[in-house]
């Protein structure tokens, strides 16, 4: 999958294209958990959160058609998938059953936190910085 990189000033719809784009490539998978191999990095734990929140709302609203059916979020899905309103249907409840499930899988996290994993991860495999306390880097 190609990088890709969103730039928006505050109010412009950034966690609306976000969630989109998160959902289109999960949902375009027949592997229900295509979730756990998308990274999406934002500047902060609230937006973070807040993504991750509106992902579970939205596939909870996607896995039952008769819930907001005019909705826009299941209108541009619809349209940028090819899928028909039932197979986003089940292909949404089985996502998010899996997300659920392992939810540690989940991507979503602050700039801070991946790279404090990345450092962490080269550091142990390198044996370098065993001395270093990366406890107060890791909020």
């Amino acid at each position: 999958m190609p990088f890709q990189v969103y730039r928006a000033s505050a109010g412009s719809g950034k966690t609306f294209t976000l969630v989109s784009e998160y959902l289109r490539l999960c949902l375009s998978s027949t592997d229900s958990m295509a979730f756990s191999k998308i990274l999406a990095i934002t500047f902060t734990n609230k937006a973070a959160g807040e993504m991750k929140s509106r992902i579970m709302e939205s596939l909870e609203i996607l896995r039952d058609p008769s819930k907001k059916p005019e909705d826009a979020l299941r209108k541009a899905l619809l349209q940028s998938t090819g899928l028909s309103t039932q197979v986003l249907a089940d292909r949404s409840a089985k996502v998010l059953r899996q997300m659920l499930h392992n939810y540690g899988l989940i991507g979503i996290s602050t700039i801070d936190r991946f790279t404090l994993r990345i450092l962490k991860s080269f550091a142990h495999d390198l044996g370098l910085l065993t001395n270093v306390d990366f406890s107060g880097l890791n909020r």
